[in-house]
């Protein structure tokens, strides 16, 4: 910045300061040619268009990195990492629940809940063949559980009636001898 001092007949064009105006000459901050402007200037040579078509850059970042995509890809694997925590939280209850409902149980000798429902545990085998991952739903005649068959190395349904003489009596598989 330069100082500039300026007369009293002068001053009606300059703007005024906050310097003493009774003072016949009053000192007045012009700006240097460069720092005229927030932006540098175009040389003499150069027009302000032909500067800013210059200073467009001839390549660009690789569309990967751009921060929008960015942005977006890590909020799409941020919300998947939350709904795999959910997930995992949401499982670990149901076993917690399940685990207490095994500490309830009434009948066949601590092995039913007392709907006479089969208390599911993750992880339990089936015949050294079947083992148990997750209750798939219940029903008024048992529960059905998602099982790993370790000889047919495949996902498989099992259901599981209730262990209760009327709903074996009357079940689906009954047989009819009349």
């Amino acid at each position: 910045m330069h100082r500039m001092v300026v007369s009293e007949s002068e001053s009606a064009q300059m703007p005024l300061t906050n310097e003493d105006p009774r003072s016949s000459e009053r000192n007045y901050n012009v700006p240097d040619e460069a720092t005229s402007y927030p932006y540098p200037s175009a040389s003499a040579n150069e027009s302000a268009y032909d500067y800013y078509i210059r200073r467009i850059p001839t390549t660009f970042r690789e569309h990967h990195d751009a921060p929008l995509r960015k942005l977006s890809t890590d909020l799409i694997k941020t919300y998947k990492h939350i709904n795999e925590v959910y997930y995992t939280k949401k499982k670990r209850r149901a076993d917690a629940e399940k685990a207490e409902m095994s500490k309830k149980g009434k009948h066949n000798d601590g092995h039913d809940d007392e709907n006479y429902d089969y208390i599911i545990k993750s992880g339990e085998k089936f015949l050294d063949r079947y083992e148990i991952d997750s209750l798939i739903g219940k029903g008024s005649f048992g529960q059905v559980v998602k099982a790993f068959d370790h000889e047919e190395q495949e996902f498989v349904a099992i259901k599981i009636i209730k262990n209760k003489k009327t709903v074996s009596e009357s079940g689906p598989n009954r047989s009819t001898n009349s």
